[in-house]
C-alpha cells in the first residue's frame, strides 16, 4: 500500500515538474534577440529588415525568421551578411519533457528559435580597390 502511494506521489511530482518546465524557451529566450554589429572601419550604416544603426551598434531582432544584413560606408563596397534561425536548446529540452501549450506559443512568437551569429563583424573593402 505504501509503495503504491509512493509511486503515485512520484508520478504526480514528475508531472508537476514537467509542467513547470514546459515553455522554458518562452521564459528564457523571449521573442526578440540582441544582435551586435561591428565594421572595420567603424561608422558604417547597418540595415536589417528596415532597422538601421551606425557601427558599432546593437539591434533587437525577432527570433522567428532569417535576415540579410547590409553595411554601407561611403568609399567602400557594401558588405553583406546573413543571420540564420535555428532551434533553441531550451525549446528542444522542454519538448522532450512535455509537449504543452507553451511550446506552441514558443513556436508562434519565435522564442523556440535562436539567431546566429549573434555578433556580426565585417571588414569593408575600399570601392575600386584591387583585391590583389
Amino acid at each position: 500500500m505504501i509503495k503504491e502511494w509512493r509511486r503515485v506521489l512520484i508520478g504526480a511530482l514528475a508531472l508537476v515538474l514537467a509542467g513547470l518546465l514546459s515553455g522554458c524557451a518562452m521564459m528564457v529566450n523571449g521573442s526578440m534577440q540582441r544582435v551586435s554589429f561591428e565594421s572595420n572601419p567603424a561608422g558604417a550604416k547597418v540595415v536589417v529588415d528596415g532597422q538601421t544603426g551606425i557601427t558599432p551598434t546593437t539591434l533587437y531582432l525577432s527570433r522567428n525568421r532569417t535576415y540579410s544584413v547590409s553595411m554601407e560606408l561611403e568609399g567602400y563596397k557594401t558588405g553583406v551578411a546573413h543571420i540564420e534561425r535555428g532551434w533553441s536548446p531550451w525549446f528542444c529540452g522542454s519538448c522532450l519533457l512535455l509537449w504543452g501549450p507553451f511550446e506552441l506559443l514558443s513556436l508562434l512568437n519565435g522564442s523556440a528559435y535562436v539567431l546566429g551569429p549573434a555578433n556580426i563583424s565585417l571588414t569593408l573593402e575600399r570601392a575600386g580597390a584591387s583585391p590583389y
